[in-house]
């Protein structure tokens, strides 16, 4: 079974129950840096320190630390966002990682030009012609 203990990147999506909303946490194992890549920003950043503190005690098992965190530097980055009222965090969480994968930022330029109805389209193609492909959910061990 592969683990994420030898993984210097991982991508984890995070769903909150309030507000109820997703996003991507982008993990730099080597660095102890986490950034975060939210299309619904708010003064509130409470809502981080859960998924943080979880990150902090991996990083700290993966060190094999005496400690049960390890010191990580957390970065809101500034990345597209989606409109007043839009119910569309996830397809912007699945485009964030998108280009996060790749090495890109995705900022607002990047998104302008695109409509929700627009990334729902583009997804369903990219789906049905295998640019990007269905994961199958595994159980918790």
């Amino acid at each position: 079974m592969e683990t994420f203990q030898n993984k210097e990147r991982i991508m984890i999506t995070v769903y909150t129950t309030a507000p109820r909303h997703w996003f991507l946490a982008y993990v730099k194992t080597n660095e102890a840096t986490v950034q975060i890549f939210d299309s619904l920003k708010s003064s509130n950043t409470s809502r981080y320190l859960p998924v943080c503190e979880r990150i902090s005690r991996i990083l700290a098992a993966i060190s094999n630390r005496t400690d049960d965190y390890a010191e990580i530097d957390v970065r809101l980055v500034e990345c597209a966002q989606q409109p007043c009222g839009s119910v569309d965090c996830g397809l912007y969480l699945t485009r964030f990682a998108k280009y996060v994968a790749v090495g890109e930022v995705p900022t607002a330029d990047k998104f302008d030009r695109l409509s929700s109805k627009t990334m729902r389209e583009i997804m369903y193609w990219e789906l049905r012609f295998g640019r990007i492909q269905k994961q199958p959910l595994r159980s918790r061990e």
